[in-house]
């Protein structure tokens, strides 16, 4: 491109399939939130929890957001 114009995306890569390491850690996330959610507890409760998983923040918060929802 002598002269680019207008908006571009570069995909670097794409997601990464999930292992079943990962499901198994995502199976024990969800049960902390439920537990601290059947608790009462807040999100910020349910992130701190679920943070000895090693799944991030984002992640857990997406998977609180789940739990809330059934």
């Amino acid at each position: 491109f002598a002269e680019p114009r207008g908006e571009f995306t570069l995909i670097v890569e794409g997601a990464a399939e999930v292992s079943g390491e990962d499901e198994a850690l995502i199976e024990r996330a969800r049960e902390i939130l439920v537990e601290v959610s059947e608790r009462g507890g807040t999100a910020r409760d349910a992130i701190a929890a679920g943070s000895e998983t090693g799944l991030s923040k984002n992640d857990l918060y997406r998977l609180w957001v789940e739990v809330r929802e059934l």
